[in-house]
């Protein structure tokens, strides 16, 4: 396991449309001692969610629902979930810290590496209650 280990092996979602960018955060969960899961829409993260169990779940824009119902879903069937949300909008991360007062972090795009890395070590600190 790499020196900047901060995962302890924890099972985390990531969802969004650019398999791309799905690409370079599970590389990044690796490295950071994660196991990363992708979905590439909200139908996939929901049907993810509901079969498997994970620590956390990584929110970025997710097609086929808009950040804040994408939010309100997982919040829904899992609400004990801490999210982290990463959108290229200010205002949509405000109406997910409105609509989910238990939003457990937030990172505008674009990000360095090294942001994610602290978003990532805020939003894992938080003990999810089972």
């Amino acid at each position: 396991m790499s020196t900047e280990s901060i995962g302890s092996s924890r099972r985390l979602l990531i969802a969004d449309n650019d398999s791309d960018v799905c690409r370079t955060l599970e590389d990044r969960l690796e490295a950071y001692g994660f196991c990363g899961a992708v979905a590439v829409d909200g139908a996939a993260a929901l049907a993810l969610l509901e079969a498997e169990r994970f620590d956390r779940l990584i929110d970025i824009d997710v097609p086929q629902r808009d950040g804040t119902k994408g939010l309100r879903a997982p919040r829904h069937h899992l609400p004990l979930l801490p999210v982290l949300v990463i959108s290229v909008s200010i205002a949509c991360i405000q109406a997910m810290k409105h609509s989910s007062p238990q939003l457990n972090g937030d990172l505008l795009k674009p990000f360095m590496t090294t942001e994610f890395k602290t978003a990532l070590t805020q939003c894992v600190s938080q003990q999810r209650i089972t």
